[in-house]
């Protein structure tokens, strides 16, 4: 059976035994009028409670929530997707939207249920996520909720996808107000904000390749992490860099040099050339038998810097591969020149950052199977233990660089904005350590680093409904036919991109204002008259020009 491999999990401030909603609820007669009414004006505004349902489905969880009219979470419930996580070791879009298809209502059903309402004729407003995200997913999480909105004439509104990850900080940190900065670190995105209002935001430093969680999922699988049961692979690397015992500064990877933005890719891509080698050198030791030796180490130079900071084991690993790849039979300064050329990278990194979720934000797709090679064999757990610190640390120095480097940008341009608070928000923000080491610079220069508590910070309907909750106070509210959008651009006055077909209809309710408006038919009708007052006009010429007459 499909349930028996499903995850449902619900939460509930008010449980009942109450009845669950008819299937149609959603196949009702609709209004006529492509919009939705506004929810200052709704019939239910008089009422004593008022409940706003957020919807969902950008990625691989399909979730939802109940709040009322004051922000306080009634309900929520999600499906997880875990199975066919790991089935195509990542994100399948297809896959993915099939299942938030097949679990919609039955999470709608339990999130009701929770919250103790009887159907879906109780709520007073409907807020989804109308992008970015996945294709297929979000078209299921959009469709489903305009016919439940527009089936109940419920105010209706599409909420931006990192918009609502950055917002529902103010939910469990009432003090924090506008402006502040905001970092999205997601498995899709990896963007800082200036934000000043409920819709003005502006993006400061954004990722030019992977995002900050994909990297850490990819660099989990390309090590060969042992994982635990439902443990996302970034959750596994985090937990291997927490070993005391591991070295940060053992494989130290190069940085890049451009500060006005993130990448991640060669990082990822240098970690791949390093372990596929390890794992070479790691079954020429075995396979050779020969031991170290002090005659031996001395034929290592000492100026060697990865040498010297690896730890012993390591270290004996990394001598005994260039011995065998070194004639020993040569001259002591043969070997040496040969061993110069070896890899020398330079430490520059100085944090220390990873991801305990899998990449299940905005717009990460991963493959059907893994693309990246895998070492010839595992490699020993200390090896493994140094190369998850030394990656993350890699990655969180960047991190860490850049939003010292928007932050100095912003006090330059703007020195009117009392900026105190950096919001950290995203799957990657449960990271316990990205936390610390952001709170260790940032305070320093009086500001305040504070995050969503960890079920915020994953993908939810809790934020999807509070962020509509507040737009739909404001007077905001879109037409039933919203169009869904993979990729939403931010701007300092942010709106809802227009699909073309919106475009066009827009355009005509501009003309019909105006007087300005023609369709075919007109047009035709126009050139009948055209050309019946020429043909007129031109016999009463000839009747005039007659000789006779």
């Amino acid at each position: 059976m499909h349930t028996s491999r499903r995850s449902l999990s619900a939460a509930s401030a008010a449980s009942a035994n109450s009845q669950q909603p008819d299937a149609a609820s959603l196949s009702s007669s609709s209004p006529s009028s492509p919009f939705s009414p506004s929810f200052l004006t709704h019939p239910s505004a008089s009422s004593p409670r008022r409940f706003v349902l957020g919807v969902e489905t950008s990625c691989d969880d399909t979730a939802m929530a109940i709040l009322d009219a004051d922000g306080n979470v009634v309900s929520h419930a999600s499906a997880s997707q875990w199975h066919l996580y790991e089935q195509y070791h990542g994100i399948q879009p297809i896959a993915a939207a099939d299942e938030h298809k097949y679990m919609i209502d039955t999470v709608f059903a339990e999130v009701l249920r929770a919250a103790g309402l009887p159907s879906a004729s109780s709520l007073s407003g409907v807020a989804v996520t109308a992008g970015p995200g996945l294709a297929p997913c979000l078209k299921i999480g959009l469709d489903w909720s305009s016919r439940l909105a527009r089936s109940h004439s419920l105010p209706y509104i599409g909420v931006h996808h990192m918009q609502a990850h950055a917002m529902v900080a103010k939910l469990d940190h009432p003090s924090l107000r506008f402006p502040f900065l905001a970092l999205l670190v997601s498995g899709g995105h990896t963007e800082m904000w200036l934000v000043e209002s409920w819709n003005r935001m502006t993006i400061l430093v954004q990722t030019c390749d992977d995002a900050i969680g994909e990297a850490f999922d990819k660099g989990a699988r390309m090590i060969q992490i042992e994982r635990r049961k439902n443990e996302a692979p970034g959750a596994a690397l985090e937990r291997m860099a927490s070993n005391p015992n591991a070295n940060p500064h053992a494989y130290p990877l190069q940085q890049p040099k451009r500060m006005d933005q993130f990448s991640f890719a060669g990082i990822k891509s240098k970690l791949q050339r390093l372990v596929m080698q390890l794992g070479r050198d790691m079954e020429e030791v075995e396979a050779s038998g020969r031991k170290l030796t002090p005659e031996l180490e001395a034929l290592i130079p000492d100026t060697d810097p990865l040498t010297r900071s690896m730890s012993l084991p390591n270290a004996y690993v990394q001598k005994m591969a260039r011995l065998m790849r070194l004639e020993i039979t040569k001259h002591a300064e043969d070997v040496a020149a040969t061993a110069s050329h070896t890899h020398q990278p330079i430490i520059t990194s100085t944090a220390i950052s990873t991801s305990s979720s899998p990449s299940t934000d905005v717009a990460s797709t991963s493959e059907l199977a893994p693309t990246t090679p895998s070492p010839l064999r595992p490699l020993p757990l200390s090896v493994q233990s140094d190369l998850c610190a030394s990656f993350q640390w890699s990655l969180v120095d960047q991190v860490c660089q850049r939003v010292l480097n928007a932050f100095y940008l912003v006090r330059h341009r703007y020195p009117h904005l009392n900026l105190q608070h950096l919001v950290v928000a995203g799957g990657v923000a449960c990271n316990q350590f990205l936390r610390n080491q952001l709170t260790q610079i940032m305070t320093k220069r009086g500001v305040q680093v504070i995050s969503p508590r960890p079920l915020h910070c994953m993908d939810n309907g809790i934020m999807i409904g509070y962020t509509g909750l507040q737009l739909l106070k404001m007077g905001h509210s879109d037409q039933y036919d919203l169009a869904f959008h993979t990729r939403w651009p931010v701007g300092p006055h942010m709106e809802h991109p227009l699909s073309p077909e919106q475009k066009r209809k827009q355009e005509r309710r501009r003309k019909k204002a105006e007087g300005t408006f023609e369709n075919g038919k007109m047009r035709k009708r126009e050139r009948r008259q055209k050309s019946q007052q020429e043909l007129t006009q031109g016999l009463n010429e000839n009747e005039n020009t007659d000789p006779e007459n």
